[in-house]
């Protein structure tokens, strides 16, 4: 049986949209400050399905949408998600509906299509391009 969100309280919710805000904001200032070395690519010298993502997260917030595809193609939908992940949330505050947790809820149902396949896209594609 797949795991399920359950956001009860608005008090739960506006913490969500914080804890969302806060990743953000340290997202921002690990891409821009920090050079992290992949261990997986120090290692085996084999990109992992998260290699160049520091490099595409500078792009999204440089306003540079086709170059975020450049370095992972899963940073725009990533951003995309956050974004309306973020909208829904606050959606979700104000007229105390439940629009974020049936999306959640639909993700963790559908886990294996709408994240692992293209994690696992991803990763070929890495390969190939030696990112």
């Amino acid at each position: 049986m797949p795991m399920e969100i359950h956001l009860k309280t608005k008090k739960e919710k506006i913490s969500l949209i914080l804890l969302i805000l806060l990743a953000i904001i340290l997202l921002f200032l690990c891409s821009k400050y920090l050079k992290i070395k992949c261990p997986l690519k120090t290692i085996f010298h084999l990109p992992c399905p998260s290699c160049g993502l520091t490099r595409a997260t500078r792009q999204i917030f440089s306003l540079h949408p086709l170059k975020t595809l450049k370095y992972n193609i899963l940073a725009l939908p990533i951003a995309i998600l956050i974004i309306v992940a973020i909208i829904l949330l606050i959606i979700d505050c104000i007229k105390n509906t439940k629009y974020l947790e049936n999306l959640i809820n639909f993700f963790l149902k559908h886990y294996i299509i709408l994240i692992i396949v293209p994690i696992i896209i991803s990763w070929i594609i890495n390969i190939i391009r030696n990112i």
